[in-house]
């Protein structure tokens, strides 16, 4: 038996094929297996995924089918559910691979099959495995089991047609009238460095140049930041008003069907991102320009660490150059009321079981559990939140970037699990105390449903004042649908008098030794001025959230029994 570390040979420059973007020429590796080369097509596989967008379900594919044929059965069985475990894959083509499992568990060793009749492996061509991924950001989710919840790629376009719309950078005319030729004319198309804006001609972009250096200096924070090899074309940008328009947009481009609670999502395979914003309001297009970026060099990304970097960045602010993601984000809730459930079917995942999910489980393909889908987003979004605290997510992105996909002993390749341990340098049980007791301490409430105190100084205004901000954002756009101007305003004004308030040095609350929340005098012990005009800022916080949230509990539909 050869041994599996072979020499890379020279590769064809006809491997990869489209003037646009890298395409895997299948018939090419579908020849050299008919031919018996098989050391050239795990050569020549090995090699272009290396390469930008090389980590992908078809080059992973001819790699474990090589390896099969050529006798090495235990690493092309690794191989092969590597690939269901890092791949989106639906129903046909997971099928189809755990048979290309079973059939190499009962193929004869090479030595045998060179005197047997010659294969055909022309086979391959009738499933379509995905070279690049579909992903898409959840919003708030009403009906945990609704056959609505999930995203239908049923009648998504091929992907040929999804190729033909990749412009370089310098081509933006090319790529206007193209996407003119998939629109009607409710749209608007729009250009700005890199970037193809279409929006709603009753909706138009109230910035271009704004949304262009928002998305420019996010696009290369996340290239330098995590070491990245970005898209080198055109990255058409879709921004919608509401979720009816992003349905509706989703169904003309890409004949996408999405699901309720869904408020964005990107394609790799024609470099474009989809969601919900105003030109000055772009978190969901910050996730999932994240997704874009990450995949085109990291294909094979887990589900915790896709999903979790693209919440962290959806709400975040700058701060010296770099993009921080929130600490309290809005998925908080999901977490909160996961913890107290009694409902056997939503549950917080223990860390270890979380880190190791494939997409199937953290999606939930099998169960249909939106709502416990929700919740694997949520504790991944706030185990990165830790992680970005303790300066461990570039190491972590390139523990994961550099693991290779071929191990020489499988029995000793490395989990999700293992290899997170070793980024953190410390064992899960270990990490995951440190992580309860840090959550504990910032949320007031244990993930595994023991409530704990906190001080009553720990409440954090300026990181409150993000939140509320983010929250009555969100309140405009799920509620108000961007259509309910002069009680937005109202509100805006209110919550830009208490952010003046508080950074005016000079500023000092009526009756300062009143608890304005309670409306009963403080102990008889009086209050310093900074004390007092904290207090008087939290309270005031407070009952605005207070009051955002109402309005969101009495506008949206109610959770079915």
């Amino acid at each position: 038996m050869r041994s599996i570390i072979l020499l890379i040979a020279c590769l064809p420059a006809f491997v990869w094929q489209s003037t646009a973007q890298k395409k895997v020429n299948r018939q090419y590796f579908i020849s050299l297996l008919n031919a018996g080369k098989y050391d050239k097509v795990f050569d020549s596989a090995t090699r272009l995924r290396k390469e930008v967008y090389g980590k992908n379900a078809v080059v992973d594919y001819f790699i474990a089918k090589s390896l099969c044929l050529d006798g090495h059965k235990e690493n092309s069985t690794f191989c092969f559910n590597r690939i269901i475990k890092n791949f989106k894959l639906s129903g046909s083509k997971k099928t189809f691979i755990q048979q290309e499992i079973t059939t190499c568990s009962a193929t004869t060793e090479p030595e045998e099959t060179e005197t047997a009749t010659n294969p055909d492996f022309s086979y391959i061509n009738n499933v379509s495995l995905p070279e690049a991924s579909v992903g898409g950001k959840m919003g708030k989710v009403f009906d945990c089991f609704s056959k609505n919840q999930t995203m239908d790629l049923s009648q998504m376009v091929l992907q040929e047609e999804l190729e033909s719309r990749l412009f370089a950078i310098n081509k933006k005319r090319n790529a206007v009238e193209k996407i003119k030729g998939l629109l009607d004319n409710q749209y608007r198309i729009d250009t700005g460095g890199r970037y193809v804006f279409v929006s709603l001609k009753s909706s138009p972009l109230d910035s271009v140049s704004y949304a262009t250096e928002s998305l420019e200096k996010a696009y290369h924070f996340f290239v330098n930041f995590y070491g990245l090899r970005a898209p080198d074309k055109l990255l058409t940008v879709y921004i919608l008003p509401n979720q009816a328009a992003l349905r509706q947009t989703a169904s003309l481009v890409h004949g996408i069907k999405l699901p309720d609670p869904n408020i964005g999502y990107s394609n790799l395979s024609d470099l474009s991102l989809l969601g919900l914003g105003q030109a000055k309001q772009l978190g969901t297009l910050y996730h999932e320009l994240f997704h874009l970026i990450i995949r085109t060099d990291l294909g094979d990304i887990p589900a915790f660490i896709d999903e979790g970097l693209a919440s962290l960045y959806s709400v975040s602010s700058w701060k010296d150059g770099k993009l921080i993601g929130d600490y309290r984000p809005w998925r908080l809730e999901d977490l909160r009321e996961a913890s107290h459930a009694s409902d056997a079917f939503l549950k917080i995942p223990r860390l270890e079981n979380l880190i190791n999910y494939g997409w199937d489980e953290f999606d939930g393909e099998e169960t249909k559990n939106v709502c416990q889908v929700a919740v694997n987003y949520a504790l991944s979004n706030f185990l990165m939140i830790y992680l970005q605290e303790k300066n461990l997510l570039q190491p972590l992105v390139t523990a994961f970037k550099n693991r290779p996909f071929v191990p020489e002993d499988p029995s000793k390749a490395k989990t999700n699990l293992q290899l997170f341990e070793e980024v953190v340098k410390d064992s899960i049980q270990n990490f995951s105390n440190k992580f309860d007791t840090w959550f504990n301490g910032k949320y007031n409430f244990n993930l595994y449903g023991r409530t704990v105190s906190t001080p009553a100084n720990s409440y954090n205004i300026p990181q409150q004042l993000e939140i509320v901000h983010e929250l009555l954002y969100e309140t405009n756009r799920k509620i108000f649908k961007f259509n309910q101007p002069v009680t937005y305003k109202q509100l805006e004004d209110e919550l830009r008098l208490i952010e003046a308030d508080f950074r005016n040095p000079s500023y000092q609350p009526q009756g300062a030794n009143m608890n304005q929340n309670a409306n009963i005098m403080q102990q008889s012990v009086p209050l310093d001025k900074a004390t007092a005009k904290n207090k008087d800022i939290q309270n005031r916080l407070e009952a605005f959230d207070k009051k955002l949230r109402q309005i969101i509990f009495d506008n949206e539909p109610k959770k079915a029994n």
